[in-house]
């Protein structure tokens, strides 16, 4: 599963059982454009990730059914859009 990079998602990404299989979310940017393993991201990497958006009419950027795990995110930036009046979390599971 992957998201274009730089391009932002402003609704709510719902994650659902996928019966035990690993799930990876991740930037279509190749890794040669991502920080190596164990290093954190800067600011210098926000052109390649997608941002999930989360903000008042949205909820939670990513929301998840029971029973949905085994779910990595790799190149996403997940944020509160500016200017929410609510702050809301950025994930929330459910159930």
């Amino acid at each position: 599963m992957f998201s274009g990079a730089g391009s932002s998602v402003r609704h709510a990404l719902v994650l659902l059982p996928v019966g035990g299989r690993r799930i990876t979310v991740r930037t279509s940017a190749p890794d040669s454009s991502l920080p190596s393993p164990g290093t954190r991201a800067t600011l210098s990497y926000a052109a390649v990730m997608p941002k999930l958006v989360a903000g008042p009419s949205v909820g939670s950027a990513i929301q998840t059914a029971s029973g949905a795990h085994h779910f990595r995110f790799n190149g996403i930036e997940i944020l509160s859009a500016a200017g929410a009046s609510t702050p809301r979390p950025p994930a929330q599971a459910s159930g």
